[in-house]
């Protein structure tokens, strides 16, 4: 037995351990128990991979009130965390179950081309056999679905790099209002801090005006995004505002251990 393989039949039993005490601790809500992902793969370099886990639940019998969920999300975190923290568990109703097979969703499908059955009512067997024959496939529905999400998971992209652009911007704003702290200045606002900063540290030469102008204008690209005129950041313009905030925030440091120090 190879280190694949070893490992695949490792995380096998921790998923039957798995499937035989979430199915104790629920036995009228589980309908199946499925292992799928890397780990079922001998030909994928999987030491260390998280277990993916798939687990179909019964919302037709019992009504999934918020109470039971949580009540049911607790025993899972419970049980997997007594086992490995390598479980990745997915949780599906069987009507969205049916649904995604009805539709061919890719997400589903992956699984019923890979998954292996740890526990089972008879509900994944039965759709992995209508897929094997061809009776599962991706609807006009699913692929235009997707395509619909596409757009919109880019613009999602764009926000994140905009909140990381923000980020960039507080972290300036803690350090600049650290360094005027230890100097026994307060600002009341923070539209204050680029002014305070050329008051007490520019004009001063306690540092070059270079500091200031990057302030300046990581500040004037947050007020651009408050009013939409800007609404993302190139990868390029956010590496370059994220080292130029890096020896934004070095200086402010050197400004506090210097007043600290009182050198």
């Amino acid at each position: 037995m190879n280190e694949e393989q070893s490992e695949q039949h490792s995380a096998q039993k921790l998923v039957k351990q798995f499937s035989d005490d979430i199915v104790r601790e629920a036995p009228d809500l589980l309908k199946a128990v499925v292992h799928f992902g890397s780990t079922t793969n001998t030909k994928t370099k999987l030491l260390g991979s998280d277990i993916d886990v798939l687990l179909i639940v019964d919302d037709l019998v019992r009504v999934m009130s918020p109470e039971v969920i949580q009540g049911f999300r607790v025993i899972v975190e419970r049980v997997a965390s007594s086992i490995s923290p390598r479980f990745h568990i997915n949780t599906m109703r069987i009507t969205q179950f049916w649904e995604y097979a009805r539709k061919g969703d890719p997400l589903l499908v992956n699984i019923l081309r890979e998954g292996m059955i740890v526990f089972d009512t008879g509900v994944f067997a039965t759709a992995q056999k209508m897929f094997k024959d061809d009776m599962i496939k991706p609807t006009e529905e699913v692929v235009f679905s997707y395509l619909s999400n596409a757009p919109k998971i880019l613009n999602n992209a764009k926000w994140h790099v905009t909140r990381a652009v923000m980020s960039l911007y507080w972290s300036m704003l803690h350090s600049a209002h650290a360094a005027l702290l230890a100097h026994d200045i307060v600002p009341h606002a923070p539209q204050q801090v680029g002014d305070l900063i050329e008051e007490y540290f520019v004009e001063p030469l306690e540092i070059e005006e270079h500091y200031l102008d990057i302030y300046r204008h990581l500040e004037d690209f947050m007020t651009h995004i408050g009013k939409r005129e800007i609404m993302t950041a190139s990868p390029q313009e956010y590496d370059r505002m994220h080292e130029k905030v890096e020896l934004f925030n070095k200086k402010m440091e050197e400004l506090v251990m210097r007043k600290e120090l009182k050198i």
